[in-house]
């Protein structure tokens, strides 16, 4: 048992500070793991029965910076997983609950239907602006989709501007493949514009700003 393995070390550190030698090894810290492990339970062990040398090795142990700084994020950690587990727990509970009484289950699913605030029938004006460089990923189709949808929810329209400022990265290859994966998430666009056909008027703009 616990208690006898307590006895047995209480015995060996009585007259010494480290379990190997004058100073501490990585056995010290195979200890001391185990027993912050099961702190609550030793602590009250060595109380019990009076295992003052297991006690005061702890303390001195948990004394060093790099052992309390480990025990301190060991309970964080066991903390949030308590937590965790918690809200599942209950989560679960309430799942059951609608179960027995026939009741529906809220759906708490991602959505689209925010709104905008002052958005105006007809007026409004979305555009999904995909880089030439490379291939889309999970995060730009979420763009597109999220700027297809306003546009269709408010009865407006959505452009399609490749942002081409970059010529050493982009080639139509990428064009190619944006354009096949719009449409093969059924996105609807008015028009396809490239940033580089307004470089005259943007840099007449910089310099107004400027000036």
């Amino acid at each position: 048992t616990l208690a006898h393995q307590l006895a047995a070390l209480d015995g060996f550190l009585k007259t010494r500070t480290y379990l190997v030698g004058h100073k501490l090894t990585v056995a010290d810290a195979a200890l001391w793991g185990q027993l912050a492990a099961a702190k609550n339970q030793m602590e009250s062990l060595c109380r019990m029965h009076n295992l003052v040398h297991v006690q005061r090795y702890f303390d001195h142990m948990h004394a060093q910076t790099q052992f309390a700084a480990a025990f301190d994020a060991h309970s964080a950690l066991a903390k949030r997983e308590a937590e965790i587990k918690a809200k599942a727990a209950k989560r679960t509970a309430e799942i059951e609950k609608k179960k027995e009484s026939g009741g529906v289950l809220k759906d708490t699913g991602g959505s689209f239907d925010i709104g905008l605030q002052d958005a105006k029938m007809g007026e409004v004006c979305t555009r999904f602006p995909p880089e030439p460089s490379g291939y889309l990923h999970i995060g730009h189709a979420k763009a597109a989709l999220l700027n297809d949808y306003f546009a269709k929810e408010y009865k407006g329209k959505l452009i399609v501007r490749f942002d081409d400022t970059n010529p050493s990265k982009e080639k139509d290859e990428f064009v190619d493949n944006i354009m096949k994966d719009i449409k093969t998430l059924g996105i609807n666009y008015a028009c396809v514009t490239y940033t580089s056909d307004h470089f005259e008027d943007l840099i007449k703009m910089g310099k107004k700003l400027i000036e």
